[in-house]
């Protein structure tokens, strides 16, 4: 992914504004003549390294000096290959590809890189701030009145590593062992929080005889998150069940995961709460199971090599189960059998299916989730959608969309496909007088890009302005962008000098 500059301070007021200033998408240019011209005056790199800069890397955990880092370009040569730095403890940087490339003798070694991405949206496995969304699950677990839930930490940092309960304990090194750990445990009703503590990339699969177990009524949270220590006298040092700072992180589950929930026949059925990961393989309930929610907060699933192609699934039974997706990038869901409703709120599902411009058909089927009443809003749907009734709004539908209960439910102020089987309609796009259609045009739809699901300023006014209170529809509702630059514009009138008219230039 492309690296985005990380905005130094501007303490002037007459200074004008420079691509160090704002942030920028990072050039090879620009970040090679910085680090080229620091070596050869034999100074620490000014401009772009002087206190923030755009990206850092550690090998075995001591920190690349910037005259150690090389910017080049790391496109694969003629034989599939990518150059190497010349000398051991030397790193290339590739800021346009978001790659790096070591020498051959530093392979094997722990590698750390700091750096800075663009996005739109604060959507999908993040470090952005989460305690909004963390305020919708944790008074499930943290139950006033009764005894804490039950928590342990996951982190790579060996120092925090301890089973001990009055240092910080208990802190495992990996998911797995956290998960294991749970299920070793766990019983009927048991309530608990899996804190990852990291930014770290895990490749356990969480599967098979590893698989998450959810006992009936029992909830477990798995989140992105601090967990602070509290000092106490005599040198101890406590961690407390339920106390979660959810940012500034993001780790990547490098696998794919199950969930195994147990029957619970006619009693409350186990519910697993993910916030903050990214992972990249499936998430699975497992055939025979028996799940009852399942609720994902800022998270991204599916996100395998540049592409989103896995999805959120259960097979066969899980009949019972629901779905929240609140704020998470998707590439399907499948629950052909699930009958508990399921509720999109600021996300985007699917990708890359809006090309040929809709029509019968278009794209693929990204949520095929026939038996469950379906809310959306302020959501990008890039594919085909089935489901039982339709409640929707402020969201765009690109594919055909087909809903079974057609006497209730509404969609409106949204984008869809013309051809969809939809229940009432209020001031959505298309509609039947329009010639010709509008369409939205998207910056990119390809998940790998910095301006997935954005909407280009090409797209007609009635899609960009045209959900409620004449914001944007789809996932860009929540931004607001049209009242920013309709406030920008009249208030930069104040201050233009005399004779010259203002003017909106976009870096991305």
């Amino acid at each position: 992914m492309p690296l985005v500059n990380r905005p130094a301070a501007d303490l002037s007021v007459a200074a004008r504004m420079t691509r160090r200033t704002v942030p920028a998408p990072l050039t090879r240019d620009e970040v090679f003549a910085s680090l080229n011209a620091a070596r050869g005056e034999g100074v620490t790199p000014g401009r772009w390294f002087e206190k923030s800069p755009p990206f850092r890397v550690r090998l075995d955990g001591a920190e690349v000096p910037p005259e150690k880092l090389f910017c080049c370009n790391l496109e694969k040569a003629g034989n599939g290959t990518w150059r190497r730095p010349a000398t051991a403890g030397e790193v290339m940087v590739d800021p346009e590809l978001g790659r790096i490339s070591l020498h051959a003798t530093d392979e094997g070694k722990a590698v750390e890189t700091g750096f800075a991405t663009g996005q739109p949206f604060d959507i999908g496995g993040g470090a952005y701030d989460r305690r909004s969304s963390r305020e919708k699950w944790l008074p499930d677990l943290v139950i006033p009145g009764e005894a804490p839930p039950w928590q342990i930490g996951v982190t790579k940092v060996a120092s925090h590593v301890t089973d001990d309960p009055l240092q910080g304990g208990p802190v495992v090194a990996s998911l797995r062992d956290a998960v294991d750990r749970w299920n070793a445990q766990t019983a009927e009703g048991a309530r608990g929080i899996i804190a990852v503590m990291d930014n770290a990339t895990y490749a356990e699969a969480l599967n098979a005889t590893h698989a998450i177990t959810l006992p009936k009524g029992a909830t477990l949270a798995i989140v992105a998150a601090a967990w602070p220590m509290v000092e106490e006298p005599g040198g101890v040092r406590r961690r407390i069940p339920g106390q979660l700072s959810p940012m500034h992180r993001r780790p990547l589950v490098l696998a794919p995961v199950m969930i195994d929930a147990a029957d619970a026949a006619d009693d409350p059925a186990g519910s697993l709460v993910i916030d903050g990961l990214v992972i990249s393989g499936n998430l699975t309930a497992r055939p025979g199971g028996d799940l009852g929610a399942l609720r994902l907060y800022n998270c991204t699933i599916g996100a395998s090599g540049a592409a989103l192609d896995r999805s959120v699934r259960a097979t066969t039974e899980n009949a019972r189960m629901s779905l929240v997706m609140d704020r998470c990038i998707v590439g399907k869901v499948d629950l052909p059998q699930a009958t508990g409703g399921i509720e999109i709120t600021r996300s985007i599902i699917g990708e890359d299916q809006i090309a040929g411009g809709g029509g019968a058909g278009a794209g693929v089927m990204v949520l095929r989730v026939p038996l469950m009443d379906m809310s959306c809003s302020g959501s990008t749907v890039f594919g085909r959608t089935n489901c039982r009734s339709l409640q929707a709004e402020n969201s765009i539908l690109t594919g055909r969309i087909t809903v079974e209960h057609r006497q209730t439910g509404c969609v409106r102020f949204c984008y869809a496909d013309e051809t969809s089987v939809l229940p009432r309609r209020y001031r959505c796009m298309p509609r039947a007088s329009d010639d010709p259609k509008p369409r939205p045009v998207f910056v990119s739809t390809r998940f790998q890009d910095p301006e997935f699901g954005l909407l280009s300023l090409r797209t007609p006014i009635a899609i960009l302005e045209g959900a409620e209170d004449g914001m944007e529809m789809g996932v860009g509702y929540a931004n607001r962008d049209p009242a920013r630059r309709a406030n920008i514009r009249d208030a930069v009138e104040e201050f233009a000098p005399f004779g010259l008219v203002p003017g909106f230039i976009y870096m991305t």
